[in-house]
């Protein structure tokens, strides 16, 4: 290919990246975001082929492409909506009353080899649970660790936040860091029930079709987000009828 080298030293750009958006808790798009050119870097870099700062488009082309794309819309969806709920759901057995602040804590970041040696296969349907029963085991190995300190310093403190528990356990060299791998029994045969209703509406003469209402009764076992199974049922749904 053109240019030898170009897409090694991409990949290495792009592992600093991630690995500086780690270390600081930040989004890995606002480390990218922050270390783009500004017309003055250009410059230095490229002189007169940077052009004059008006042509230098791309950070408004980068910010047009977050927001054609619903790009931090659909960030928030899929399957890292449930692992984070997961997450929060497990560390809640801490306390209650913070349960619904855990969920803003929780920042999914791109798994490696160094992080997890293996992460099991993506197919047959089994993604959402085994990553979240991975992440329960997890969020349990950490609470077991936290639970003594925790009522050890409601003794001496009184009621603590998540923030002095976590501060003082990391000065009380408590291990914060946990990892699990589950993968469930028997994924390779399964079967799923489910019936389907609509209502149409023909056209005799010119063949067109108007979808009245359609109805969907699923079985999808114990849900891990309802909310986003509800969308995945309709998006299955509708794509059924189109078919």
């Amino acid at each position: 290919m053109r240019a030898p080298g170009q897409v090694q030293g991409s990949y290495i750009a792009e592992a600093i990246i991630e690995r500086v958006a780690s270390f600081l808790s930040l989004d890995v798009d606002v480390v990218r975001k922050r270390n783009l050119h500004t017309y003055e870097s250009l410059k230095f870099f490229y002189g007169s082929s940077s052009g004059e700062a008006p042509e230098y488009t791309l950070p408004a082309i980068v910010d047009e492409l977050f927001t054609s794309a619903s790009y931090f819309n659909r960030l928030e969806m899929g399957l890292w909506t449930k692992v984070k709920q997961m997450a929060a759901f497990g560390l809640e057995q801490l306390w209650d009353e913070e349960k619904k602040y855990l969920l803003d804590r929780v920042r999914i970041i791109q798994a490696d080899t160094l992080s997890l040696v293996q992460g099991g296969l993506t197919a047959g349907s089994t993604k959402s649970e085994a990553s979240c029963e991975a992440v329960r085991l997890a969020c349990s190995i950490l609470v077991s660790r936290l639970k003594p300190l925790k009522q050890s310093l409601e003794e001496q403190m009184g009621s603590i936040s998540w923030d002095t528990l976590i501060t003082q356990a990391n000065l009380q060299y408590v291990n914060l860091s946990a990892s699990t791998f589950w993968v469930a029994d028997d994924t390779s045969s399964y079967l799923n029930y489910g019936a389907a209703i609509s209502e149409v509406e023909i056209d005799v003469l010119t063949g067109a079709t108007t979808i009245l209402r359609a109805d969907l009764t699923y079985d999808c076992g114990q849900s891990l987000s309802p909310a986003v199974d509800l969308g995945q049922v309709f998006f299955f749904s509708s794509v059924l009828l189109i078919l």
